[in-house]
């Protein structure tokens, strides 16, 4: 099944930097440089569009006041994800979890990561492990015209889940809404 071919409006995020700090929010904060997208956002969603002062490139923020948003999924082509080990100098180790999707020279050679998403888990905190790098591209069921939004995490817990969530998609066939 191929994406959506509308256009990337948006990122959803979980949190956002105040006074230079990380914060976790509890609900969704949107980012665009479209005002009127953020001002539609901010009609479905709750919350008042804003200059971002939250981090990022992106002109406009909405804080929302939901926790949950209703998506449409346009099947597993919509989740990509990788395991990434960042160093001083960038990206030094990125793989499936099987087999390294770069440094060019090791393509498609075996990473060594543990085959269990706990040891993953262990080596990455231990510092000598990539971790999950996941990418969701989603519409908004209210309003799917709208556009295609993004969230990106380097969660372990959808990590975890990202089977289940990928098989299902597969086996409907059609946007799903999740």
């Amino acid at each position: 099944m191929t994406q959506s071919t509308t256009v990337q409006v948006g990122r959803f995020h979980t949190g956002r930097l105040a006074e230079g700090r990380p914060q976790a929010l509890n609900a969704w904060r949107f980012t665009t440089d479209d005002a009127e997208v953020a001002a539609r956002v901010a009609a479905l969603l709750g919350g008042q569009p804003q200059p971002n002062e939250g981090g990022g490139a992106l002109a406009h923020e909405v804080l929302t006041n939901r926790e949950r948003v209703r998506v449409l999924m346009d099947g597993p082509d919509a989740v990509a994800a990788h395991m990434v080990l960042w160093g001083s100098e960038g990206n030094i180790h990125e793989c499936d979890g099987l087999e390294f999707l770069s440094p060019a020279e090791k393509k498609g050679q075996p990473c060594g990561c543990p085959p269990r998403l706990e040891d993953r888990k262990m080596a990455a905190r231990d510092g000598r492990g990539p971790m999950p790098s996941i990418n969701l591209t989603f519409r908004i069921a209210a309003e799917p015209a709208l556009g295609d939004f993004r969230f990106m995490t380097g969660s372990w817990q959808l990590a975890a889940q990202l089977p289940d969530l990928t098989d299902a998609l597969e086996r409907v066939g059609r946007p799903s809404r999740l």
